[in-house]
């Protein structure tokens, strides 16, 4: 697991030098932490490097904390809520409130 942790690291402080908007980040990255309410610490610890908060703090699968909503800014994501949704998936569903922009299109006139 160092080896994900590292190489997902790398790339989102990759995409950071050539992003200048906010990075989301969603899945299941399968790193358990200790309890119910922690990914892994080097996990943890990646996210905080990258000035990434982790929005999900409930189990997601069994015990475990799994499925990780993380942002490079608090102002976009809330609401966030863990539900068995029916139990359709061996994992809850994750459900949250995300704050975008749409950028206007350039218009010419000529």
């Amino acid at each position: 697991m160092p080896e994900f942790i590292d190489e997902l690291t790398s790339i989102i402080a990759s995409l950071s030098v050539d992003c200048s908007d906010n990075i989301i980040l969603c899945g299941d990255l399968n790193c358990l932490g200790v309890d119910s309410t922690h990914v892994d610490d080097r996990l943890e610890r990646a996210l905080d490097a990258l000035d990434l908060t982790q929005f999900v703090n409930s189990a997601t699968r069994g015990d475990n904390l799994l499925d990780v909503l993380a942002s490079s800014s608090s102002t976009l994501v809330s609401g966030v809520k863990v539900d068995d949704a029916g139990l359709l998936s061996d994992h809850r569903l994750v459900t949250a409130n995300l704050t975008t922009r749409c950028p206007k299109a350039n218009v010419a006139y000529s």
